[in-house]
């Protein structure tokens, strides 16, 4: 990888018909200096030392030569001259016409993306010219050692036939640090180990675990709505609180708008109001607001029914677009609305999994999402999801949990250390 880079100083700014672009932004605390700059900044153009105050020719030779795809292109007088202005006039209505085509690099700040056509784009900082393919290259973060062939650039060029120019490869290619960070993300999420996270020899007791449950409790859909909006605004409405509060603050809610397109035409204080009992009101209605509003714009009626054609993970990705949705209530709207054998991970359910041996102890929310509902078998997820809520509630709560009326307690890890424990402290 190029030496001395972060992957920190790499954004994805947009991906596109298999085109990814991005931003680099400049840290000196990241990076080591590179001939005279930063990677990714525009220190680093082999150039800039010299149009900083040195007049070498011999040493601007020598670079050429020694770095690979530097060659300067001639320019005509007249672009000379609007360089020039631009240079001069930097940010005035005289040269703003100037700007569409030519960006003049700050040194200290950000380079815009390098696209094929770039050539003309990138005015060097200090000196009057364009970039060179070595300098755009650095500024994507391609180490010296990659070498460009090919013609420079091909705007006036009477060659068409050609290979793609040096210039519209570095800018059709993946920057090298994005390359990176994509690929491991990529892995970690088709070909991430999670025996850390979770147990899948004990995961073999689920089955056991439910059957055992639901001698205890009834098949309950605990209140959540067979619409997919319905669903929706009731699972975000349940996120940092209690039971009975969230269901009396839906039911308040539906009384203040019968609709949710009344909802989304009336004032904004009257949703807050309207959302005070249950706390976070200011921060609900923003969420909820904008979520129905994208909806809306998006089908272009207030209704999910598209997503019963689409596949779980393009329904769940939709979902998790929406502002205030995240994985838990994006899964219980698949779950209960449009009966897809997803696995919700609530308090309960990361509690109790915890308890069970299902899930390491340390394993965050965010974290245990995934893999655990890999090892829950899909036709049970649903229930499984069902009974730990109610055995959350009942039995298994935080603190000091009822391990004496529980019914899986023989397959708890959590009572085999406690039991554990006690026996070594008896004198």
């Amino acid at each position: 990888m190029f030496p001395g880079c972060d992957r920190r100083c790499v954004v994805a700014e947009s991906i596109r018909h298999n085109r990814v672009k991005a931003t680099h932004r400049v840290d000196a605390s990241f990076h080591r200096r590179l001939d005279g700059g930063t990677c990714g900044d525009v220190r680093a153009l082999p150039g800039f030392a010299f149009a900083n105050g040195s007049n070498d020719r011999g040493a601007k030779s020598t670079m050429a030569r020694e770095v690979a795809n530097h060659r300067r292109a001639a320019h005509a007088p007249e672009t000379l001259r609007k360089i020039q202005l631009l240079r001069a006039h930097r940010g005035t209505k005289r040269v703003n016409g100037y700007q569409l085509t030519f960006r003049l690099l700050q040194r200290n700040l950000p380079a815009p993306t390098v696209t094929a056509s770039g050539f003309r784009d990138l005015v060097h900082p200090q000196a009057n010219r364009f970039l060179t393919a070595r300098e755009l290259a650095r500024l994507q973060t391609f180490p010296d050692s990659w070498v460009f062939t090919g013609h420079r650039l091909d705007s006036f060029s009477t060659k068409r036939a050609v290979p793609l120019p040096q210039v519209a490869q570095i800018g059709n290619a993946v920057p090298p640090l994005l390359a990176l960070v994509l690929a491991k993300s990529l892995r970690s999420q088709l070909f991430c180990d999670n025996s850390d996270i979770v147990d899948a020899q004990l995961a073999r007791r689920i089955p056991r675990i439910l059957k055992r449950l639901r001698t205890v409790y009834s098949r309950d859909r605990l209140g959540n709505k067979r619409n997919g909006i319905d669903e929706l605004v009731f699972i975000m409405l349940s996120r940092r609180t209690q039971d009975k509060q969230y269901r009396d603050g839906y039911r308040a809610l539906k009384k203040a708008f019968p609709t949710w397109a009344s909802m989304l035409k009336a004032r904004r204080v009257d949703v807050e109001k309207a959302l005070m009992p249950l706390g976070f009101a200011r921060q609900r209605t923003d969420h909820l607001l904008a979520a129905l509003t994208h909806i809306t714009n998006d089908f272009g009626s207030l209704s999910l029914g598209r997503l019963r054609k689409w596949n779980t993970s393009k329904a769940l990705n939709y979902l998790l677009s929406l502002k205030g949705v995240n994985e838990k209530t994006a899964k219980c709207v698949l779950m209960y609305a449009f009966d897809r054998e997803v696995f919700p991970v609530d308090t309960h359910a990361l509690r109790i999994c915890k308890r069970l041996g299902l899930l390491n102890a340390e394993a965050s929310e965010f974290r245990a999402s995934r893999p655990l509902e890999a090892i829950v078998p899909p036709p049970l997820r649903a229930d499984f999801h069902i009974a730990l809520i109610q055995h959350g509630r009942s039995i298994c709560r935080p603190g000091v949990p009822k391990c004496g009326e529980c019914v899986i307690r023989s397959l708890c890890e959590y009572d085999r250390k406690l039991s554990q424990e006690q026996k070594t402290s008896e004198p």
